[in-house]
C-alpha cells in the first residue's frame, strides 16, 4: 500500500484546532484528482498524514494520520455507473448535512463497494465527458483518525503543494524515532517524496454520493445577495414567487 502527504491550507483552516474540531464531527473528506497522484493510484487503506505550515516559517507540522476508507462526493449517476460493474450494498439510507469551513453538502446514504479504488477512479474519469460524476473526495470516519500530540513533529526543506504526494512512510517513521531519542524538538529535513506504488488490485470501502455541494465562496455570495434583497425589502416578495 502507498502512503501520502496532504497539506491543509490556511484559507479555510487557520489553525490545526479548527480542522480537528470539524474532523471529529464529520470525519475527513478531501478533494482528490482522479488521475496523476490521485485516486487512480490509490488503494483502500492507504495512509495519509496531514501537515500544516507553522506561521510564516518553512516548517510544516504533522498533526494527524488517517486511512482512506471513504470515497465521498459522487453524483447519483456516478454511483449508478460504478454499480454497473461492481458489487455495492447499501449500509445506510440516512442523509447527513455536512457544513464545513470550505463548503457544504448532504450525503445520500452509504454503500459498501467491493472494488479497487484505482479502478473506480479510472472508470469515473472515462465518464466525465458524458456525465456529471460529482466532486470526488477521499477520507475516513472520525474514529479512524490518529491525532498526534503536541509538540507536533515538523518537516523542513520543501514547499507546500496541492493534492496528495506519495512519500516514504517507513523512512519518515525511522527518522522520527531516532530524532525523538536524541532531541527534544523533532524537526526533520527533506521531502520524503517517493515514486507512486502500484495500487492494490482488490479491496473494499464506503461510497457516499452527495447532493447540493457548494463551496463556501458560493455560499457567501448567496448570503450577501440575500442581505441586499432583505435591506431593500425584496427578499420576502422573492420567496413568495
Amino acid at each position: 500500500m502507498a502512503s501520502w502527504m496532504h497539506f491543509i491550507g490556511k484559507n479555510y483552516y487557520r489553525t490545526i484546532h479548527k480542522f480537528r474540531k470539524e474532523a471529529e464531527q464529520y470525519g475527513i473528506t478531501r478533494r482528490v484528482s482522479l488521475i496523476g497522484a490521485g485516486a487512480a493510484n490509490m488503494s483502500w487503506g492507504d495512509m495519509v498524514i496531514c501537515l500544516q505550515r507553522e506561521g510564516e516559517s518553512k516548517s510544516y507540522s504533522v498533526f494527524c494520520e488517517f486511512p482512506i476508507t471513504r470515497f465521498v462526493g459522487l453524483s447519483e449517476p456516478g454511483r449508478k455507473l460504478l454499480a454497473e460493474d461492481y458489487a455495492m450494498k447499501q449500509t445506510s439510507d440516512e442523509p447527513e448535512k455536512v457544513d464545513k469551513e470550505c463548503g457544504s453538502y448532504e450525503t445520500e446514504g452509504s454503500w459498501q463497494i467491493q472494488a479497487p479504488l484505482s479502478e473506480m477512479a479510472k472508470k469515473l474519469q472515462g465518464a466525465k465527458k458524458d456525465m456529471d460524476i460529482g466532486k470526488c473526495m477521499v477520507g475516513c470516519y472520525p474514529e479512524d483518525i490518529t491525532w498526534l500530540e503536541k509538540p507536533y513533529p515538523k518537516i523542513q526543506g520543501f514547499t507546500q503543494t496541492r493534492g496528495f504526494r506519495a512519500y516514504n512512510r517507513e523512512q519518515y517513521q525511522a527518522d522520527l524515532m531516532v530524532k525523538r531519542m536524541t532531541h527534544k524538538r523533532t524537526v526533520l529535513q527533506g521531502t520524503y517524496y517517493t515514486k507512486v506504488e502500484k495500487p492494490e488490485e482488490e479491496g473494499s470501502g464506503i461510497v457516499q454520493p452527495v447532493r447540493d455541494y457548494m463551496k463556501i465562496e458560493e455560499i457567501n455570495r448567496i448570503e450577501k445577495a440575500k442581505a441586499v434583497l432583505q435591506k431593500a425589502g425584496l427578499l420576502e416578495q422573492l420567496e413568495l414567487l
